[in-house]
């Protein structure tokens, strides 16, 4: 009986260091695979962002804009958006802040849905500025949800009438 049980103790110890050994290899790949992930969509960002203030013009933003973002930003209001971001002038610097990240979620409509945040400290011919951008990844490819400027030059230019 001894025996016996010290027998099932043993495989029941080497199925739970098996299970443990497995689950460990798995986080280890998902975590590499999100290193990756997350390096891809940094790049990607700060690329769209460059691409975008290179002249300010509203198809760089609008052939990388995921569907979401389309829906709620015509053509023309981003025209009209577009014209005051251009007072900012040529883009002189940009760096990620470190804000922000990767996100992944699961959801019974849209399954594994993999999205990514980042803000950036931009310097242009205007003065600082604040650049956030929002990315979903659809098919491989990453599109923007959101795209906001921040910058006190902004509001400035604003409040003098100057816009």
């Amino acid at each position: 009986m001894m025996v016996r049980m010290k027998k099932t103790f043993v495989i029941l110890a080497c199925g739970i260091l098996g299970f443990l050994l497995l689950l460990g290899i798995g986080v280890g790949v998902l975590v590499k695979k999100g290193m990756a992930v997350d390096q891809t969509s940094q790049a990607e960002a700060e690329g769209i962002i460059r691409a975008v203030a290179a002249d300010w013009d509203t198809k760089a933003l609008l052939d990388r804009a995921s569907p979401e973002l389309k829906a709620v930003a015509p053509p023309a209001d981003l025209e009209k958006l577009f014209v005051l971001f251009r007072r900012l002038g040529k883009l002189h610097d940009l760096e990620l802040s470190g804000q922000g990240g990767l996100h992944y979620s699961m959801t019974t409509d849209n399954g594994k849905v993999v999205t990514a945040s980042y803000v950036a400290n931009a310097t242009f011919d205007g003065g600082p500025a604040t650049v956030s951008i929002d990315l979903i990844q659809r098919a491989g490819k990453w599109e923007v949800m959101k795209f906001y400027i921040h910058s006190k030059a902004l509001v400035e230019a604003a409040a003098e009438g100057k816009m």
